[in-house]
């Protein structure tokens, strides 16, 4: 990755730009909090996420790396992709007022996704704005397809996509190879904007000793932006969780849900007494920082040498935290717990 703007407190970096796809991390002060805090939920998690897209689209602009076209659509994805709130972001951003579509999807195990309830509102756009969480990819590879033909078969092609996500690395290389395979004559250029990191997903060939889903979204040092590394090194209360996002829509929508859901997960946690090291290594991405500075693999080979110094030494402090520290003792003292639903701002 490189960087191409610092803005205050935000910064822009480019991860990949291959053919007609470029994809973009972001890091944010909103997104930055986000992501280290479980147990934001409700009222304050969709002003998080929302603030988070927006700040980005700013930051996005500002680097004259947005990739819009001059009429712009959005589409919100039911229900998760709600809490990015993207329309909002366009009209505060670029003072456009677009017009929204909405799409749902069903999923049923082993089945491919279900569209339901499709309301197209693509007018004249050349540009789709979309926001939502990017876990295997499955969900947006099948809307954007969709929308894709809806185009075509209206005469409108679209000339170009952009996607604020919080997503994965194979998911969103998902996406990509949609486009890059999509009819040349009629094929847009996507624009992916990660906030904060690709995470990865869980391996197959790495059972946990725990439960987990496909779609967990998991750190991953080397695809994060700096800023965001640096701060969830620190957030220890948050740094050991299952996924770094859970399921967005049960976060937004149904906020006692998800504190049922996370606190069942410790639970389970405590009475198979998984040491705190396995999660340091399955889910918090803490394994490049097992050995001092140095001595091992660089976790942030893209950065400045004093940046991976810093980083090195709080993913050092970390990984021993996690060596000498039970996971009775971290429930018990460290954990973040209070679930937090609403916001003043």
């Amino acid at each position: 990755m490189k960087r191409i703007l610092r803005s205050g407190a935000s910064s822009l970096y480019e991860y990949r730009s291959a053919g007609p796809c470029r994809v973009l991390v972001c890091s944010t002060p909103p997104s930055r909090g986000l992501l280290t805090d479980p147990v934001v939920c409700g009222l304050a998690y969709r002003r998080s996420v929302r603030g988070s897209v927006t700040e980005a689209l700013r930051t996005l602009v500002a680097a004259a790396a947005a990739g819009l076209g001059e009429t712009i659509a959005t589409l919100d994805v039911l229900r998760g992709g709600l809490s990015f709130g993207v329309a909002d972001a366009v009209g505060e951003a670029l003072g456009i007022d677009p017009a929204v579509s909405f799409i749902g999807t069903e999923r049923a195990t082993g089945q491919p996704i279900k569209l339901t309830y499709p309301r197209w509102e693509l007018g004249d756009a050349d540009t789709l704005v979309v926001g939502d969480i990017i876990g295997t990819g499955s969900t947006l590879v099948a809307v954007l397809s969709e929308a894709l033909t809806l185009a075509s078969r209206q005469r409108r092609p679209l000339r170009s996509i952009v996607v604020f996500t919080i997503g994965s690395r194979p998911g969103v290389k998902r996406l990509t190879d949609l486009i890059s395979g999509w009819d040349p004559s009629e094929r847009p250029t996507l624009t992916v904007i990660a906030l904060e990191a690709l995470f990865e997903l869980p391996g197959a060939a790495v059972p946990a000793p725990f439960s987990s889903y496909p779609f967990d979204l998991l750190r991953a040092p080397a695809s994060s932006a700096p800023e965001f590394e640096r701060h969830r090194l620190q957030a220890t209360g948050s740094l050991f969780e299952r996924c770094a996002i859970y399921d967005g829509g049960v976060r937004a929508f149904t906020p006692a849900e998800h504190a049922r859901a996370r606190e069942a997960w410790w639970a389970e946690i405590l009475e198979r007494d998984v040491p705190l090291i396995e999660l340091a290594k399955l889910t918090a991405g803490l394994s490049g920082y097992r050995l001092p500075y140095r001595q091992g693999g660089q976790s942030t080979p893209w950065v400045d040498d004093a940046t991976a110094a810093e980083l090195h030494r709080l993913g050092h402090a970390a990984w021993r935290y996690a060596e000498q520290t039970t996971v009775a003792q971290y429930v018990a003292g460290t954990l973040a717990q209070p679930v937090t639903t609403m916001s003043t701002s």
